[in-house]
């Protein structure tokens, strides 16, 4: 951002183009995150951290059958991480739209406690399928089939862990590099380390080739 631009704007509001620059950095961020937490690999460059398809294990993925209703039953009921002690189910489904319509479709995903509710984790309206928030992610689809995941979100489960920052700025942080005097400008870098871990593979359960 122009120096004589920064000086002559309000500060923290939509005219400063330092707020929205960083702004704008800020949300390309947290996309390439929801990205690299459905398909990331670590082997990748520039270096992503593995996703939700590189910590499935195979002892704790099965393979899709003509019944999605029972498929999602034996993912729920397979994830039991030990958490505070006692042990803990799941807290959510994660997976791409596409499964997201199949599932509002089925029996289940049509009464009961499936709808549209608000989440008190995200803090937004999310379709719930029986109760269990569904968090819509970048998954592919691929020759008509995809993938869904049940998952704990506890101390022991599934956490996105980060290096800088805090929970409020969803672990980004800006720094401000030296001012450029040849354009007169100051320039500000968005930036944070990353990593998905699931502490337990019990937290987890992948159902594979789902056709959508």
């Amino acid at each position: 951002a122009l120096k004589i631009d920064e000086s002559v704007t309000p500060k923290r509001t939509g005219m400063d183009p330092v707020e929205w620059q960083a702004y704008a950095a800020a949300y390309a961020v947290l996309r390439k995150i929801d990205t690299t937490v459905a398909q990331g690999e670590r082997a990748q460059f520039p270096r992503d951290f593995d996703g939700l398809k590189k910590l499935s294990t195979p002892a704790r993925r099965q393979m899709a059958t003509a019944d999605l209703e029972a498929d999602v039953r034996v993912a729920v009921t397979s994830v039991f991480p030990n958490g505070t002690g006692a042990g803990e189910g799941p807290h959510c489904l994660i997976g791409n739209a596409d499964i997201l319509k199949k599932l509002m479709a089925t029996t289940a995903g049509t009464r009961g406690t499936s709808g549209w509710r608000h989440d008190c984790r995200s803090r937004q309206v999310v379709y719930h399928y029986m109760g269990l928030p569904y968090y819509r992610t970048d998954f592919p689809t691929a020759a008509g089939k995809s993938n869904v995941f049940a998952a704990n979100l506890g101390p022991t489960g599934l956490n996105l862990g980060y290096a800088y920052g805090g929970a409020e700025s969803f672990g980004l942080v800006v720094d401000r590099l030296p001012f450029i005097e040849a354009t007169a400008s100051a320039s500000y870098l968005v930036h944070g380390a990353f990593a998905l871990l699931l502490w337990e593979p019990e937290a987890m359960f992948e159902i594979f080739d789902v056709a959508v």
